[in-house]
């Protein structure tokens, strides 16, 4: 079809594929071609008078940009987008993007600005009774009340929705810790195959999280339990590593939950060394709220009263506040003291 658009000087449906094709290469992933295939699908598009075209070439640039974790530019893209098509006056398109705008907040740990964004979207979402629209902004709203601790919230807004990939970690905050892991494979169910979109993270990486809270928790489960838990573990961190290899803003997550394995398995040198690949990626694709979490563990599995287990924990508190975050495996489910 490229080939032939070419042919035919066809610069619409040429910036149409290409765009089309840069994305389907980075999921592939082809990084090194994706980029320049974007790039001059985005600028053919630019150079054509049509603001569906360039409004399509925008939004699939949007979604690289965010896969790769290069937020201003993803940001950009989706608000030039959004010009684009309220001009011609898209609805379907504007709450898709807008959609996508509050996953681009969530994903960096932006909360609070997530959540807003997520309530504006249901209610004008529910306004044009769009209810696919509503379901993704209330469902994305509820984690993010999760992830801050407010577990009532997240419940009255998952209300009756099964929601597979959250009843892990809605059962873990409600203290039911059999629950969470009846809920497990069905989460699991949903992570199996190839990931192809960069906002599906939680769905890749949240039964893997869960899992490893169930076994750090030490509950007490039977021997059949802990060896159903123990596949579950290795299936969810197999989903998590897929989703990063192809997504660059899953490594952070990936590596840390790794690290984690590893700890409970008493292998502390893998342990640090995944943890320390988790915050250098962290720091390099600027997702602090998974910074946090990686220095929260680098913290209390360092050596006890050392400077460096102190900064650790200090700069972890720090994040968590900014964030609005708390610490969901902590004793008392807050952010840690500070020095």
């Amino acid at each position: 079809g490229l080939a032939l658009a070419l042919r035919t000087g066809q610069a619409d449906v040429r910036a149409r594929l290409q765009s089309a094709i840069a994305l389907a290469v980075g999921v592939v992933p082809l990084r090194a071609l994706s980029k320049p295939l974007m790039r001059g699908a985005l600028a053919t598009a630019r150079g054509i008078d049509d603001p569906a075209t360039v409004g399509l070439g925008l939004e699939l640039a949007a979604l690289h940009a965010f896969a790769l974790g290069r937020w201003s530019e993803a940001r950009a893209h989706i608000h030039e987008a959004l010009g684009r098509y309220e001009t011609l006056g898209d609805r379907h398109r504007t709450l898709e993007l807008r959609s996508t705008l509050a996953a681009v907040a969530y994903t960096r740990g932006q909360f609070a600005a997530a959540a807003a964004l997520f309530v504006d979207l249901a209610h004008d979402a529910a306004a044009a009774g769009n209810t696919r629209a509503r379901s993704w902004a209330e469902l994305g709203h509820a984690l993010v009340a999760f992830r801050t601790g407010d577990t009532a919230r997240g419940l009255a807004l998952l209300g009756s929705r099964r929601a597979a990939t959250l009843q892990p970690l809605a059962r873990l905050h409600l203290g039911e810790p059999r629950e969470a892991l009846e809920a497990l494979p069905a989460a699991l169910a949903l992570a199996r195959g190839r990931p192809i979109k960069c906002w599906t993270l939680e769905r890749f990486a949240l039964p893997a999280e869960v899992a490893l809270a169930l076994r750090e928790a030490d509950l007490d489960l039977t021997g059949a339990e802990r060896a159903r838990l123990a596949r579950l573990e290795r299936e969810a961190l197999r989903a998590a590593r897929r989703f990063a290899r192809v997504f660059p803003i899953g490594a952070p997550r990936e590596a840390h939950l790794r690290g984690l394995s590893h700890w409970l398995d008493g292998r502390p040198g893998r342990a640090r060394r995944a943890w320390g690949e988790a915050l250098a990626a962290a720091q390099k694709l600027e997702m602090p709220w998974d910074e946090a979490r990686v220095r929260l563990d680098l913290g209390r599995h360092g050596v006890n009263g050392s400077t460096e287990q102190a900064d650790h924990l200090d700069r972890a508190a720090t994040l968590l506040e900014e964030l609005g975050a708390f610490d969901d495996r902590g004793d008392d489910r807050r952010v840690p003291s500070r020095r």
